[in-house]
């Protein structure tokens, strides 16, 4: 998959010409979908600035939530192949946002040999996109539990890490 810097190659087609039935669902689309895209780019602009740790697994941890959603919206459209596929380009935009977290991550971190949660995750980030096809259920499936467990591998890395905090000062 390319990965897109820009989610603008995402359209909802609401000219009159539509089905009506596609026409609904394109509007309810765009509802569900602009706040994802507007919340994913606020994010994206906050990475690069990020400078505590904990911020980063914040920005990391909803961006694994919002791809989350994206997944399961996309089980909602079933056989719409123009939605789903709209839904897809919006979860590699997301994703590739993701990346860039864990990027930054990595970065504050400095060297990933010794960080066996950081590695987990990046192994997570470099594998998943090139077996997963979103158009078949099983894949489907396999990245929802994925992004669950990614989502709780970053909480419980951001927790360990407040508690060693206030271990540490206490």
């Amino acid at each position: 998959h390319a990965q897109s810097d820009s989610p603008n190659d995402i359209v909802v087609d609401n000219t009159e010409s539509c089905h009506p039935l596609r026409q609904t669902n394109a509007n309810n689309l765009e509802i569900w979908l602009d706040p994802i895209l507007q919340e994913a780019r606020q994010l994206r602009s906050q990475i690069s600035r990020v400078t505590a740790i904990s911020t980063v697994y914040s920005i990391l941890e909803r961006l694994m939530e919002l791809s989350s959603s994206i997944t399961n919206q996309i089980r909602f459209f079933g056989s719409d192949y123009e939605l789903r596929s709209d839904a897809a380009k919006l979860f590699e935009y997301v994703w590739g946002i993701s990346k860039m977290a864990v990027r930054r991550w990595e970065e504050m971190e400095g060297s990933s040999f010794n960080n066996k949660i950081l590695r987990a995750v990046q192994y997570a980030y470099e594998t998943l996109p090139v077996f997963i096809n979103l158009e078949i259920y099983e894949h489907l499936e396999m990245m929802e539990h994925i992004l669950i467990l990614t989502i709780n591998t970053v909480k419980n890395c951001h927790a360990h890490r407040l508690t060693v905090a206030v271990g540490v000062k206490g």
